[in-house]
């Protein structure tokens, strides 16, 4: 953060070499179109331009929020110090907390307070003395700036391009490999992974094991001992045997949400608040062990997870196998749907211009109608003063003044640059990651006090602009997603591991957490008279409707919005007067 004698080079880089860092975050500052690769935020103040610039990396794996007090500019990789300033107000920004009621992460400039921003992933803010602060998007993987798609290759040579990729990312991280992030940082520790069991923390298991043949390395697994829908437990053992990592596993059902209800604070920076015992007991289990540096498989879903759009590219292209293979694969997954509406949204909508996509919009609003995964809202009022299509929970006022009523876009907004739709899909996800980087922070909040830096391998900006060259079916085809992942991990995990097609599903662990009765008299206490419905943020009789639902089975979404509802009250009676 600033203070009055003006900005410092503040650990720009975190190289071993201060020199080496300021010419990296010089050349940064001074060119309209630098990049860099390093995942860490930069910021360097030039005296005789009278200029500041700061940016984070291309993915927002750190944080960087700023503020304005009359002529200075404040930065800080926290909101506290920023809100602690005199001339800082700490009012709230209702739209920030309306996103959170609604699971909508795509606005990461907004924080829960009016007066500081957050520097949004892949952004770059400019400042000049007596001028004002601009901020733009430094990292934009459109066509253009990210090299050849590669449509031509054979899947062993996209396999191998996807491998050694990875390898880069995976090895940027390693304590050993990259440079420190401070000059206090000495003793590395031991490598550890939190192994769900799925195939991208196996990635990094059968990877890193490869890497390091004589190390001592370590995992982490949550376990279910009753709730088989979420247990992968099999699966973790599977990759911990086959790569030789020591492993040690928790009982998440022995940390259900809310059984210490003071770990359970949000964070000033957000109100988003997960398994937070659970979390801390796994992460301490590791630290205990002298685990130092922890990855994460947190990214692979956004980067390799594919896009049943891959089938609208076939579809342009003329291949009318595409249509019985969806078909196909929707009927084996149990989620079959009419002809008409998956050619609508895999085969229309995908291509529409956003000319079109908005006037559709406009008429889809007050008809009620879906578009092309937008839900159509209106103005007009419900007889109780609601706007038709809010949900009931949020508060009236709340949904007009945030925009709620207007409608939320299901997908991220991003300029129509690529002209397959899988592609422009991803482009727009790269653009916008905020969903991933919450998860992140959280993970990053639980571990610090361990004294664990936590690694995500797959926020890599080489490693997401290969994903946009990779051909769509690379990463979905005939049902199966991530085809171009596995065959890049051939030998270094099981078959068996590499052929699963099934994923853990948590929802179990979140309705039995707060449906057992201790739970429940813990969230009635909270919600009988919460500081949400007092402001008007939330609706106390929609709130004890949605209560209901979800006592009476109601679990997925609602279990969601339920959980949005209390976090945002525990955050309010941890952080606003």
């Amino acid at each position: 953060m600033s203070d009055s004698q003006g900005p410092s080079l503040t650990n720009v880089a975190g190289q071993t070499e201060v020199d080496e860092a300021t010419d990296l975050a010089q050349a940064f500052a001074t060119s309209a179109t630098a990049t860099y690769d390093g995942p860490w935020p930069l910021v360097l103040w030039r005296p005789a331009a009278d200029h500041l610039c700061a940016a984070v990396d291309a993915l927002g794996r750190f944080e960087l929020y700023w503020t304005r007090t009359h002529d200075r500019l404040w930065l800080a990789d926290d909101p506290a110090p920023l809100l602690a300033l005199p001339d800082v107000h700490g009012s709230l920004d209702e739209t920030a907390l309306a996103n959170h009621l609604v699971g909508y992460a795509w606005e990461e400039s907004r924080t829960p307070f009016l007066a500081v921003r957050r520097l949004p992933a892949g952004h770059r803010l400019d400042a000049h003395a007596g001028g004002g602060v601009t901020v733009r998007r430094w990292w934009d993987p459109r066509p253009e700036a990210i090299g050849a798609v590669l449509e031509r290759e054979p899947i062993e040579a996209l396999a191998e391009h996807w491998r050694t990729a990875l390898v880069g990312a995976l090895d940027g991280r390693l304590p050993s490999t990259r440079a420190p992030r401070a000059a206090s940082e000495t003793d590395s520790g031991a490598v550890g992974i939190l192994l769900s069991g799925g195939l991208d923390s196996g990635a990094l298991a059968g990877i890193l094991r490869a890497r390091r043949p004589g190390e001592t390395l370590w995992a982490g697994s949550h376990v279910f001992p009753t709730l088989a829908t979420c247990d992968e437990s099999h699966w973790s053992r599977t990759i911990a045997a086959a790569t030789g990592l020591r492993h040690r596993l928790l009982s998440a059902e022995d940390h259900l949400l809310l059984d210490e209800p003071a770990a359970y604070v949000p964070s000033l920076a957000e109100p988003f608040c997960a398994w937070a015992t659970a979390d801390r007991a796994l992460l301490g289990l590791l630290a205990s062990a002298g685990v130092r540096t922890v990855l994460s498989g947190h990214g692979g879903d956004l980067l390799i997870g594919g896009s049943t759009l891959a089938l609208s590219s076939r579809l342009r292209r003329g291949d009318p196998r595409a249509i019985s293979e969806a078909w196909r694969d929707s009927e084996r997954r149990a989620r079959r749907t009419s002809l008409p509406r998956w050619t609508w949204d895999q085969g229309v909508a995908p291509l529409l211009s956003d000319r079109m996509d908005a006037t559709l919009r406009a008429v889809a609003r007050p008809l009620r109608l879906t578009h092309g995964g937008y839900v159509g809202h209106t103005k007009h009022a419900e007889p109780q003063g609601r706007p038709v299509g809010v949900p009931p929970w949020i508060g009236s006022r709340l949904a007009r003044d945030s925009g709620l009523a207007d409608g939320r876009p299901a997908r991220p907004p991003a300029p129509r640059v690529y002209a397959d739709p899988a592609r422009q899909a991803l482009y727009a996800a790269l653009r916008h990651p905020g969903a991933v980087n919450r998860a992140v922070r959280w993970l990053d909040r639980v571990a610090r006090p361990l004294g664990i830096t936590m690694e995500h391998p797959y926020l890599d900006r080489h490693l997401a602009e290969l994903a946009l060259r990779l051909p769509p079916s690379a990463c979905y085809s005939a049902g199966r997603r991530k085809g171009v992942h596995r065959r890049a991990l051939e030998g270094l995990l099981p078959p068996a591991v590499l052929a699963r097609d099934d994923k853990g599903n948590l929802s179990a662990y979140h309705d039995t957490s707060l449906r057992r009765p201790q739970a429940q008299a813990w969230i009635n206490d909270l919600l009988a008279a919460p500081i949400a419905a007092e402001m008007g943020l939330v609706d106390l009789q929609g709130l004890h409707q949605l209560r209901a639902r979800f006592n009476a089975g109601a679990g997925g979404p609602v279990g969601d919005a339920l959980w949005a509802a209390i976090t945002l009250e525990l955050w309010l009676r941890a952080h606003h007067a």
